[in-house]
C-alpha cells in the first residue's frame, strides 16, 4: 500500500475548502433585489427570536410509514397549549412533558403492525403522580407500552414543557399540518400558527421505529415580526463531499458553518449548518433545504421550514394576559330561550333595547319590517315614583317571519330629524328561519335578546358580556361558542352560559353559540349575536 504524502493531504483539504467557501452549501447572504436596490432589513445573527434544529435518521427523503415529529415548546400554565387545525387523519400521537427540576426521563414504547418494537426516550419527566395517570391513560392503547413510562422528578411550577406530536403517513402524497398556540376558550385568539406541507414517498424498505425526522423548535413564538432573525440548524459533514443548499423566494439568507471538534490537528470532523433567515415583507415564506453531493444534481434528502412573518408595527399578544373582570363589560346581553329548537316560521322572538325617548332619541326600524308585528315597537317605561320624568325605558321589538328564509333586522338609535347618519347606535342581525314542523306554537317570544344598555357599539378592547340565561335540557348536549375571526372570547361558565367578548380591531362581528352534543354537526339550538366594535 502506497502511503499518502502530506502534499495529498493538503491538497485534498484545500479542495473541500474550495468547494464550501465557493458556496455550494447555501444561498448567497443578501439575493438581489427589482433594480439592483439592497434589502430594507438585514440579517441579525446575534439576536434570533427562535430557533430550529431538524434532526433526521438517515439521508433518504420522507418515507410513506415512517415517523415526522414536531417538538414545540407549551406553557399550560398559562392556559395556552397546541392544537391540531389539519392534519389529524394521520397524528399517530401526541403528549405533553411538563418541565423538570432535574433530568427524569419519559419513555414511550412503540409496535408497528409486525410486532417489532423499539424504545424512545424523551428529554423531559413526570412526578409519580403523573406518571401514573399516564400509565392509565396508555392502558389498552397498542402503541404504548405503560411499563416503560417511568416517573421523573416533581415538575417546575409556571415553566414551559414540551409538546409532542408524531405524525405517521402511511401512503405517498402530500399532507398538510397545521397547528395554532391559544388558550382553547380564546376561540379568536392565537398566539402563533404552524402550518407546513409533508412530501412523502413510497418506501421499499421497512421504516424504524420512532420518529425518523424531528424538528425541534425552542420558542412558541412561531411569528417572527419583518426584520426579526430565525435561525435554523442542521448538523451535516461536508468532507464527506455531500452537502446542503438552501433557498427560499423573498427571503434573505445567510449561512455559517461550525465543526464540532475544533481541533486543528484533527480532520473530517462533522459539523452543523446554521442559515439566518429573515424578510423584507409580511407574508408566508418557505426556506427549502437540498442535501447532495457537490457537482452533482441527485438530491439525497430535503427538509422544507415554514416561516411567517408579520407586519413589524403588530403588537406581540401575551399569553399570560388574564382577561378583564365581568364587572368591566361595556354592556351585557341576556339571551332568553323557550324551547330546544332553531328559529321556525311562525315563531315569535323578540328584541328588547333601553331607550330614553325624553332625550328626543328613540330606535327605529331599518331593515325588517315586513316582519315587525304591529309594525312598530312597544315602549316599555322603566318603573319610577309618580310624577318623576325623564327615567328611560325599554323598546321591545317582536318579529314573526311567517315563511323560511334568511331576513334582515337593522335598528338605529336616533333622533328622527336628523337622520341614519348621526345614529348614536346601530343593531343588525340576520335570522335564519326554517320551516316549522311543530303545529304547536309557542304564545308569546320564544325567544328573547335583552340588552342592558343602548349603547351596543363598543370601542375595540372593551368587553361584552352575553348570558344565556334559560337553560335548555336535553341529554349530552351543552353550549359552545363557535370560534369567530377577530373574536377573543373567554366562557365564564356553564350554567347558565356566560362569555365574554372583545375584538382588538373596529369592526362588524356575528357572535355564535351552539347548542349540541360534542361531534355533532347540527345545533340543536343556537344563538347569534351581533357585535360591532368602534
Amino acid at each position: 500500500m502506497k502511503k499518502i504524502t502530506p502534499i495529498v493531504i493538503a491538497a485534498v483539504l484545500v479542495v473541500i475548502s474550495c468547494i464550501f467557501i465557493a458556496g455550494c452549501v447555501s444561498t448567497p447572504a443578501e439575493p438581489a433585489t427589482p433594480g439592483g436596490q439592497q434589502p430594507a432589513v438585514s440579517v441579525d445573527k446575534e439576536n434570533p427570536v427562535y430557533s430550529v434544529t431538524v434532526k433526521t435518521d438517515g439521508c433518504d427523503t420522507f418515507s410513506a410509514g415512517s415517523i415526522f415529529e414536531l417538538q414545540l415548546p407549551e406553557n399550560q400554565s398559562t392556559g395556552c397549549s397546541w392544537q391540531i387545525v389539519e392534519g389529524e387523519e394521520i397524528l399517530y400521537n401526541d403528549f405533553y412533558v411538563p418541565p423538570q427540576s432535574s433530568s427524569g426521563l419519559l419513555s414511550v414504547k412503540l409496535r408497528d403492525a409486525a410486532s417489532a418494537s423499539a424504545q424512545v426516550s424523551l428529554e423531559g419527566g413526570l412526578s409519580s403522580n403523573q406518571a401514573s395517570d399516564v400509565k392509565s391513560d396508555a392502558a389498552g392503547l397498542s402503541q404504548i407500552d405503560p411499563a416503560l413510562i417511568s416517573a421523573g422528578d416533581e415538575p417546575v411550577v409556571g415553566a414551559e414543557g414540551v409538546h409532542y406530536f408524531w405524525f405517521q403517513p402511511g401512503k405517498a402524497g402530500d399532507y398538510t399540518i397545521s397547528l395554532k398556540y391559544c388558550q382553547p376558550w380564546e376561540n379568536g385568539e392565537t398566539y402563533a400558527v404552524y402550518k407546513q406541507k409533508i412530501h412523502v414517498v413510497d418506501s421499499e424498505e421497512p421504516i424504524a421505529d420512532g420518529p425518523k425526522t424531528s424538528y425541534v423548535f425552542d420558542s412558541f413564538r412561531l411569528n417572527p415580526e419583518v426584520g426579526e432573525t430565525v435561525k435554523i440548524i442542521k448538523a451535516a459533514n461536508p468532507t464527506t463531499g455531500y452537502v446542503w443548499n438552501v433557498s427560499g423566494d423573498g427571503l434573505i439568507i445567510e449561512n455559517d458553518y461550525e465543526v464540532d471538534n475544533p481541533d486543528p490537528g484533527f480532520t473530517g470532523s462533522p459539523g452543523k449548518y446554521m442559515w439566518y433567515v429573515t424578510a423584507a415583507k409580511p407574508g408566508d415564506y418557505i426556506l427549502k433545504a437540498e442535501y447532495k453531493h457537490a457537482g452533482s444534481d441527485e438530491i439525497l434528502s430535503t427538509f422544507e421550514i415554514p416561516i411567517k412573518f408579520v407586519e413589524a408595527s403588530e403588537p406581540v399578544a401575551s399569553p399570560t394576559a388574564a382577561p378583564a373582570a365581568e364587572d368591566d363589560a361595556a354592556y351585557t346581553v341576556y339571551a332568553h330561550l323557550a324551547g330546544d329548537t332553531t328559529y321556525s316560521a311562525g315563531e315569535i322572538f323578540c328584541i328588547s333595547l333601553p331607550a330614553n325617548p325624553t332625550t328626543g332619541y328613540d330606535w327605529q326600524v331599518i331593515d325588517g319590517k315586513e316582519i315587525l308585528r304591529g309594525g312598530e315597537a312597544i315602549y316599555v317605561p322603566d318603573a319610577a315614583p309618580e310624577g318623576m320624568v325623564g327615567t328611560g325605558g325599554v323598546d321591545q321589538f317582536w318579529f314573526t317571519p311567517e315563511k323560511p328564509g334568511d331576513y334582515k333586522i337593522t335598528l338605529k338609535y336616533m333622533r328622527s330629524w336628523e337622520g341614519e347618519d348621526k345614529a348614536a347606535a346601530t343593531f343588525s342581525q340576520t335570522i335564519h328561519v326554517v320551516e316549522n314542523k311543530d303545529p304547536y306554537q309557542v304564545n308569546g317570544p320564544k325567544t328573547t335578546y335583552k340588552y342592558d344598555s343602548f349603547n351596543i357599539n363598543p370601542e375595540a378592547g372593551e368587553q361584552v358580556k352575553i348570558v344565556v340565561d334559560k337553560q335548555l335540557k336535553k341529554d349530552g348536549c351543552s353550549w359552545k361558542a363557535v370560534e369567530t375571526d377577530g373574536l377573543t372570547i373567554v366562557n365564564g361558565g356553564d350554567d347558565p352560559a356566560v362569555w365574554l367578548v372583545t375584538a382588538n380591531k373596529a369592526g362588524d362581528y356575528l357572535f355564535k353559540a351552539e347548542y349540541k352534543k360534542d361531534g355533532d354537526k347540527t345545533a340543536v339550538s343556537y344563538v347569534e349575536i351581533p357585535l360591532k366594535f368602534a
